[in-house]
C-alpha cells in the first residue's frame, strides 16, 4: 500500500471535503482487489467490513488466530445491550446487524484457530 502512496486507506477514516468521493471510490477498488484473494471461507466472515482500513484489520485477527480480547468484549457488550441513542430505527437495525456480523467473525476466529492448533497436534 505504501508504494502505491495508498496507506491512507489503512489507517485512516474517509475524509469529509471534496475529495471524498474520490477517496471511497479507490477505496472500493482495494478492497475489491483484496477480497479477491481472500479463502472462499472467510469471505462470508467479511462481509460487514466496509472500508480497507476494515478489512485488513479483520483479515489479521482472522489470519493471526488471536483475538482482541478489549474488542471481543465492545462488541459482545455492544450486541446485548444495544440501544438506540437518538437513530433512526432503521440506522439502528444496520448498526445491530453490523454489530452482530463481527460478533459472528470473532466467534469464527476462535473456531478457525482451535482448528488450526487441532491440525498442527496430528
Amino acid at each position: 500500500m505504501r508504494t502505491i502512496n495508498e496507506d491512507d486507506h489503512l489507517s485512516n477514516d474517509p475524509p469529509s471535503d471534496d475529495t471524498k468521493q474520490a477517496w471511497l471510490r479507490e477505496d472500493a477498488r482495494l478492497f475489491l482487489q483484496i477480497r479477491n484473494f481472500v479463502d472462499t471461507e472467510v469471505i462470508g466472515l467479511i462481509n460487514h467490513c466496509e472500508f480497507m482500513k476494515e478489512l485488513m484489520y479483520y483479515l489479521d485477527l482472522l489470519y493471526s488466530g488471536q483475538g482482541n480480547i478489549s474488542r471481543i468484549y465492545e462488541v459482545c457488550r455492544a450486541f446485548y445491550h444495544a440501544e438506540k441513542e437518538g437513530k433512526s430505527l432503521i440506522a439502528h437495525l444496520m448498526d445491530f446487524k453490523k454489530t452482530y456480523e463481527e460478533l459472528i467473525c470473532f466467534y469464527h476466529s476462535v473456531l478457525i484457530s482451535k482448528y488450526n492448533r487441532n491440525s498442527d497436534n496430528k
